[in-house]
């Protein structure tokens, strides 16, 4: 406050409680710098201007992982496995990426290895970080626990809806299907409110769609225990 044209950066604000502490914290500080805020809550007001981060297209993707990986096993057909583990496995997301960069590098693999790992074990890829990805990355949290505050702060119908979606195709959701919603006792628009609120879907242009992002609809079936996903696909089956 005693000096002009500072910039502030507050990182992972993604629950409520956090959100309530940054709005504290703007109110104290002024206006004479500036506070650039990461996080996976997308309701903020009007105090503060919305910068959507979108995903990497598949070329960026790719040469993420190429440029990350100097040691890698290099074969002259890996162009096609690197495409399908960019695109169609990780889905051009830059934490996965560089998380299975660091596996890949460490491991000294080639991209089709990786792809097949991913095949077999993606849950145990995406919930474990080894030492040395902690130690090269400086960030400790595997690509499987970074939602789990945004998804510990959805009520009932958020987390049902999820868990219901998380069964669907990859390709956008029409607007329209939630025209024909089964069950009453499920608040679908409040449901569909919190998922938007914490970016755990996205809306489509035009808003006539959403998506469900590849890991975070494999994720959200990982965490089903037999109970929870026996009350997702009743609910999904009549729909």
């Amino acid at each position: 406050r005693a000096h002009p044209g500072w910039l502030l950066i507050v990182d992972n604000v993604d629950d409520q409680d956090a959100v309530a502490a940054v709005g504290g914290l703007l109110d104290r500080v002024g206006g004479a710098g500036h506070v650039l805020i990461t996080s996976r809550v997308g309701d903020w007001g009007h105090r503060v201007e919305a910068v959507e981060l979108d995903l990497l297209s598949v070329d960026a993707a790719k040469e993420l992982l190429r440029a990350s990986t100097p040691r890698r096993t290099k074969h002259a057909d890996e162009e096609t496995a690197l495409t399908r583990l960019a695109d169609a496995q990780l889905g051009c997301l830059s934490l996965a990426l560089v998380q299975a960069a660091a596996y890949i590098e460490e491991k000294r693999i080639g991209f089709a290895e990786y792809s097949g790992l991913f095949e077999k074990e993606s849950r145990a890829l995406l919930a474990k970080l080894d030492a040395a990805a902690v130690r090269n990355l400086g960030y400790e949290f595997p690509v499987a626990a970074t939602w789990q505050a945004s998804f510990a702060q959805l009520s009932d119908a958020g987390r049902l809806l999820l868990d219901m979606l998380a069964w669907l195709s990859i390709e956008p959701i029409p607007r329209g299907l939630f025209d024909a919603w089964p069950d009453a006792s499920i608040d679908l628009e409040e449901g569909l409110a919190e998922l938007t609120r914490y970016s755990l879907v996205h809306w489509e242009e035009g808003n006539d769609a959403i998506t469900l992002h590849r890991l975070v609809a494999r994720v959200t079936r990982d965490n089903l225990d037999e109970a929870g996903r026996d009350r997702a696909l009743g609910a999904l089956f009549p729909w």
